[in-house]
């Protein structure tokens, strides 16, 4: 893991020049085979990104769909872009989530073409095979609010408040409702005030991750309101902020089992 700029390595605010370097992943792990492919002579070019498993997958597989059966709304989606593995939605973002490299879609679209907006897209080193610990989604803080640009609202506490909720599908686990426990501006490089390594939260060892999400939670803008352990599922919204050595985080966690939008795990 690069651990000079563990969690991005996005521009604060692109208006019209948009930075190339590729977002840092832990070490050894390989970016999804995506380059783009023809669909024939004459015809529109579809990219082609990571392709669903055909196969059962046996593992930490999702509990409502252990065979990896995609919906024919995704499907529908993937036939406009390959690179496609998701969809998230919450106030001000209604968005399709992509998946390549760390670097191609801050440049491109969802549809793989030229884009200073970029696209709103999944770590490369995440399979969606398996149910993964936690979901780090990248996006550019934009000025126009496009993207991740209107992240920013969740640092008042009144907005936070009442847009706390997001949806969030993937290829094999559709209806994902996530509660946001944290409004989040930690450092990004190893040594730096309130250093969070977000990549830990992805680890198998739940020691591991209970301490990341401690890390995490000490650059919280809010108080704690919502209950949260390492056992849960987790997906992190990750964009810059004016300053180059910390990330704005909007963290969540999914609804657990009988819990609902009107009944939530609260430490009030």
């Amino acid at each position: 893991m690069n651990q000079q700029a563990s969690v991005t390595e996005l521009p604060s605010e692109v208006p019209a020049a948009v930075a190339t370097d590729p977002l840092p992943a832990p070490a050894g792990s390989a970016a999804p085979d995506s380059s783009p492919t023809s669909a024939g002579s004459g015809a529109a070019t579809v990219p082609a990104g990571p392709e669903p498993s055909a196969r059962p997958y046996f593992g930490n597989t999702y509990p409502n769909n252990p065979n990896l059966q995609v919906s024919e709304r995704f499907k529908a989606l993937r036939r406009k872009s390959g690179y496609i593995m998701g969809w998230l939605k919450l106030d001000g973002v209604d968005e399709p989530v992509v998946q390549k490299d760390n670097s191609f879609f801050l440049t491109h679209d969802a549809m793989g073409k030229k884009n200073v907006n970029g696209a709103i897209f999944l770590d490369q080193s995440i399979s969606l095979l398996t149910r993964p610990n936690a979901i780090l989604l990248f996006g550019h803080n934009m000025k126009t609010g496009a993207m991740f640009g209107n992240l920013r609202k969740f640092e008042k506490s009144s907005y936070y408040f009442n847009h706390w909720i997001i949806s969030f599908d993937s290829l094999y686990d559709e209806g994902g409702k996530y509660i946001v426990f944290g409004v989040c501006k930690p450092g990004v490089v190893r040594g730096a005030r309130q250093y969070a390594d977000v990549y830990d939260l992805l680890s198998g060892d739940s020691d591991l991750r209970a301490q990341a999400l401690e890390d995490l939670l000490e650059s919280n803008m809010h108080a704690k309101v919502v209950n949260v352990t390492a056992d849960d599922q987790l997906l992190l919204l990750i964009t810059c902020t004016n300053d180059d050595t910390e990330r704005l985080i909007i963290a969540a966690r999914r609804l657990r089992d009988g819990e609902t939008e009107d009944r939530l795990d609260l430490d009030f």
